[in-house]
């Protein structure tokens, strides 16, 4: 039986931002650049928009049916479906909980690096993790994540994600445009789009463009199809799903764009893993004009 909904989304617009939200974000911004960087830049982008736009299609008009269908959260839907199906369920529920954990982490970093922005300090990221604030910070990002969900599913998802994304983007592509403008960019776009066939045929690299196309697009976590089950009246999940990974998609390539114009622009190394995106953003709005507080708001809308 489908569980009581006692909350809708606003709008379509609302639920189409919220899973844009879900789908956009540091899987984009922080995490592809740098696995883009650590797996041959180009060779990696064909697999990965190969297997967003097939496999993760599938996948998430799938979740979307059953939320839509069901009205449930992850473990009541699948349990719906049939009572065998209920362990699966609940795996991933605990798999999202897992995934929320390692979020939290670096949504601490992120919030850290917003306030040492606006204090016009920008942290270098070796340091930084040596001290007690990733601690501090990952206790505050739990507490704004609880006071968001707390406000439900209009008044604090559907309304925090139309502020953000809407503020990302305005942010994200006139950022890009001026980092495709600096000296050596054209090196650094040439590292990203220009494909190396040798790693296009490494199984190595469709494992890890699977892995960042679940990771980005929100896929096998629940959250698409919990998401779905609030929706009011007639909404094409066919459409939706394309909306949210064409966005998705697009965002990834603005965000590589950006990112590795401005790592060869400042001559850093494209293949850094994982603080890549914490020491190319400080030098990045340590450098322009009100950079800190363009840095504040960036960071703090993804």
């Amino acid at each position: 039986m489908p569980e009581k909904q006692s909350e809708k989304w606003n709008s379509g617009f609302g639920f189409l931002l919220a899973c844009i939200g879900s789908a956009v974000g540091m899987g984009n911004i922080w995490r592809f650049p740098y696995v883009a960087g650590e797996n041959g830049g180009g060779g990696f982008l064909v697999p990965f928009l190969i297997i967003v736009a097939s496999f993760g299609f599938l996948l998430m008009l799938l979740e979307f049916a059953i939320g839509r269908k069901y009205k449930s959260s992850i473990v009541t839907g699948m349990a719906n479906i049939s009572k065998k199906f209920r362990w699966i369920g609940a795996f991933i529920a605990v798999v999202a909980f897992s995934i929320l954990s390692f979020y939290l982490v670096i949504l601490g970093w992120v919030l850290s690096f917003f306030v040492s922005n606006l204090g016009q300090s920008f942290l270098d990221f070796q340091q930084y993790s040596q001290t007690f604030f990733p601690v501090v910070s990952f206790v505050a990002i739990l507490f704004v994540t609880y006071l968001i969900i707390n406000r439900g599913i209009a008044s604090g998802i559907e309304l925090f994600n139309k502020v953000g994304i809407l503020c990302l983007i305005a942010i994200l592509i006139p950022l890009m445009v001026y980092a495709t403008t600096l000296p050596n960019a054209d090196k650094g776009i040439a590292y990203f789009l220009n494909p190396d066939f040798s790693k296009i045929t490494e199984p190595n690299t469709w494992s890890i463009a699977l892995g960042q196309a679940f990771f980005s697009l929100s896929l096998g976590s629940g959250s698409l199809l919990t998401y779905s089950s609030y929706l009011r009246g007639k909404h094409s999940m066919t459409r939706s799903s394309g909306i949210i990974i064409f966005s998705n998609t697009a965002i990834s390539i603005i965000a590589g764009l950006m990112i590795f114009s401005f790592v060869f622009s400042y001559r850093l190394d494209p293949e850094a893993g994982i603080p890549l995106i914490f020491e190319v953003l400080p030098t990045i709005f340590s450098n322009i004009y009100i950079g800190y507080i363009i840095g504040s708001v960036f960071s703090f809308c993804y």
